[in-house]
């Protein structure tokens, strides 16, 4: 891959240069859109800042980045392929590279909103931040540290607070990011992104800012944006919408037409290729407090020795290998890579498949015009970096993980080792029925005046009794069932009652995992 200095150095510019020197095309409307890229790559370029402003895991997500994603759509393109590009199709891949990732680009008053547990949206914010544990625990004891070293006055010491506070800050937004890509809606993202393109075309002044010719791009451009966190085949869902199989496919200019769906392939290939922090693992997350003070702590710098090359087989006989190397300086940076590249060959499966179905939708005529050099395999060449003094190893790799022999936990769970006395677990099986009916009064209560946040069913008539919705008056009671089954001979014991059920999210988040109790979480208090 080229290394670029510049958007115009790229093949796609000299493309889209060849076709404003060409008899073909309207030229001016090829003039605008070369002179709307320049307009617009500044402007995207400030306003990326945004994201590593609040997140500054994404402190590569600037005018560097952009270039490595040009750098590498370009890499994965054919030349006969770029020679039978349209106008439309060399700026929209450039154009997504400056402005993907405006959907997470927060403006002050949203980040504000989200830290404020008064509204809503703060309390959603805290309550999400509670599945963070290992993180949480990190950002404790790192902001300690902060304090700790902020009480000396001596250089080194403020040197090492500053140092460490951006660990803080690195934890804290990667919990932010998470949040925006668990809890925003496609819509959410839309909009924002959305929002930063009207801004940039009200800061030009250039009202036809996105338009060649008579088409308008603009909601193209923030689709494909969107994309590279979405589905293979969504770009070209949401082209479609509703209309023929081959809606993506569009006339955009007199004789020209435009695969829509097709630079969306290209920016989800190559934002992933070029991986850095911003779409790190949990698990760097997990292990921010490893190194030693004298570690570099500079995020980036975690994943910056990884190196990669397509290997391109000149005669086209062949598919391209994709290699990265690395040398690593601890076995938690290695795993990061190894998951990285599980990752990678996802994506190159899931775009292969969607390249296919688009070019089954096209007429033959046109369906060689969109072909990718799509690697056959990815390969790594991961070192451990060897200690100066000794010149070994720093570490030997080793995947190791923990599992669970569900013979020997369940003997742990139902036998005596846990309690003590086995009747003890009757008492925990019957303490969470009550818990349950003593949650559902207090819901009803709060469904009366106004003020429910859970959903809950039925009405409370008087303490303790309930309108079912079927119109049944009961009682909110627990019960002792024992018995012996007839077909078995094993005898069994059973607690019922009729208070609140489970969400999906409680079930995930705290009844699958063993240790956690979701009537100790903030999200219990917060629905209470």
């Amino acid at each position: 891959m080229r290394s670029l200095r510049s958007y115009d150095q790229s093949s796609l510019w000299k493309r889209l240069d060849e076709l404003s020197r060409s008899d073909d095309v309207d030229r001016a409307a090829v003039d605008h859109l070369k002179t709307s890229v320049r307009k617009i790559a500044k402007h995207a370029s400030w306003i990326s800042t945004q994201v590593c402003r609040f997140m500054p895991q994404y402190t590569m997500h600037e005018e560097r980045h952009f270039l490595n994603v040009q750098g590498i759509s370009e890499a994965l393109l054919p030349d006969d392929v770029i020679a039978r590009l349209t106008a439309l199709e060399c700026v929209l891949p450039i154009l997504a590279a400056y402005t993907h990732d405006l959907g997470m680009a927060l403006s002050q008053a949203e980040h504000d909103a989200l830290l404020d547990e008064s509204t809503e949206q703060g309390k959603h914010f805290a309550s999400y931040r509670t599945r963070f544990d290992e993180e949480l625990r990190q950002l404790e004891r790192w902001r300690k540290r902060v304090e700790e070293l902020r009480s000396k006055q001596d250089d080194k010491s403020k040197h090492d607070a500053a140092q460490a506070q951006k660990r803080v800050d690195v934890i804290e937004g990667h919990i932010l990011a998470s949040y925006l890509r668990d809890t925003h809606t496609e819509d959410d993202q839309i909009r924002r992104l959305r929002h930063w393109l009207e801004a940039i075309k009200r800061e030009t002044g250039d009202d036809k800012l996105f338009r060649y010719g008579n088409f308008d791009y603009q909601r193209t451009l923030a689709l494909i944006g969107i994309s590279h966190g979405r589905g293979a085949p969504w770009l070209r869902r949401q082209l479609i919408d509703g209309g023929p199989d081959d809606r993506f496919f569009q006339a955009v200019a007199t004789g020209e037409s435009a695969n829509l769906a097709f630079p969306g392939l290209l920016l989800r290939l190559a934002d992933v290729m070029d991986f850095d922090a911003s779409r790190a693992p949990r698990i760097l997350f997990k292990h921010f407090g490893i190194e030693n003070d004298q570690s570099v702590l500079e995020w980036n710098k975690h994943l910056s020795i990884v190196g990669w090359r397509l290997d391109v087989d000149p005669d086209g006989k062949q598919q391209p290998d994709l290699l990265y190397s690395a040398e690593c300086q601890h076995p938690v940076h290695e795993k990061a890579i190894r998951e990285f590249k599980t990752w990678i060959d996802a994506e190159l499966s899931a775009v292969r498949i969607e390249l296919d179905a688009q070019r089954r939708q096209l007429p033959a005529a046109v369906q060689p015009r969109y072909d990718l050099h799509l690697p056959s395999q990815t390969r790594l060449d991961i070192r451990a970096a060897r200690d100066p003094l000794t010149d070994q190893p720093k570490y030997v790799y080793h995947d190791l993980q923990f599992r669970l022999d569900q013979d020997e936990i369940q003997q742990l769970l139902m036998g005596e080792s846990l309690y003590g006395d086995p009747g003890l677990c009757i008492r925990e099986l019957l303490q969470n029925a009550l818990d349950a009916l003593e949650l559902r009064e207090l819901r009803l209560k709060m469904k009366q005046k106004g003020e429910a946040r859970e959903p809950v069913d039925g009405e409370l008539i008087r303490p303790g009794w309930v309108r079912e919705p079927d119109g049944r008056e009961e009682e909110l009671h627990v019960t002792l069932d024992w018995g012996t089954d007839e077909e078995t001979g094993q005898q069994w014991l059973r607690v019922t009652d009729n208070g609140v059920g489970m969400t999906e999210e409680v079930i995930k988040n705290y009844f699958t995992q063993i240790g956690k109790s979701y009537y100790r979480s903030p999200e219990f208090n917060v629905s209470a």
